[in-house]
């Protein structure tokens, strides 16, 4: 069976993301972390590409 995922943040920093992700896990709602390591290529890439994401 196949999860549907919906962007439900965009994040100003990875901290920030990882956070939302534990707030929703702790109300029994799947999360996942989308873009956490792309900082690197920020300047890259478009600045919308690399912003970290929820997943929910």
């Amino acid at each position: 069976m196949a999860v549907l995922m919906k962007r439900i943040y965009t994040a100003d920093s990875i901290a920030m993301a990882w956070h939302i992700r534990n707030v929703l896990e702790q109300h029994d709602i799947y999360a996942e972390v989308k873009n956490d390591r792309l900082a690197s290529i920020a300047g890259e890439t478009p600045i919308t590409e690399s912003m970290p994401e929820g997943l929910g």
